[in-house]
């Protein structure tokens, strides 16, 4: 099952506004976004990773 792994794409999407990216408060609220994707972009990598070896 783990080969399936390594024919797929995954993409991540969250929708901002222009009023998203002009607030104050940007940089941090983009960031949150990120730290939220963050541990499914790590289970992927760990796990083909672990295929190739």
């Amino acid at each position: 099952m783990g080969e399936y792994l390594k024919l797929k794409s995954f993409i991540g999407v969250h929708n901002i506004t222009n009023k998203d990216l002009s607030d104050k408060n940007a940089v941090k609220n983009i960031s949150k976004i990120f730290e939220t994707a963050k541990p499914l972009n790590d289970f992927l990598d760990t796990s083909i990773s672990n295929l190739k070896n």
